[in-house]
């Protein structure tokens, strides 16, 4: 992808983590293939992704189309606001966690490019 930034070699990232938690990152729907690929590449089938964007209706949701696919081994699943602080629970926030589905269990024969 051109003009997308890289970490210097010297920066080592050991993964896979845990939980990763992305925040306000989904409103470029141009990066969303890279976000995924960087995703997909720090995690395993025990990691948990929480995301969390404001509603804009720039595309923030296509994101999660193509998570979805099932040749990229996500799982998505939309959480209630009612997660939020209550102060935020009114507002026009969504709230997703995503899981790797594990290769023994996905029918996955041939995965499409991300």
């Amino acid at each position: 992808m051109e003009n997308t930034p890289v970490l210097p070699e010297y920066i080592k990232f050991q993964g896979p983590f845990s939980y990763i938690l992305c925040s306000e990152i989904l409103y470029l729907p141009k990066f969303h293939r890279a976000l995924l690929k960087t995703l997909t590449k720090f995690a395993d089938d025990q990691t948990v992704v929480l995301l969390l964007w404001k509603q804009r209706g720039l595309g923030e949701e296509r994101f999660f189309d193509i998570a979805s696919r099932p040749s990229t081994g996500w799982k998505v699943e939309y959480l209630d606001r009612t997660v939020l602080d209550i102060e935020f629970q009114d507002q026009p926030y969504g709230v997703a966690q995503m899981t790797r589905i594990s290769v023994a269990s996905s029918t996955i024969s041939q995965p499409d490019s991300m």
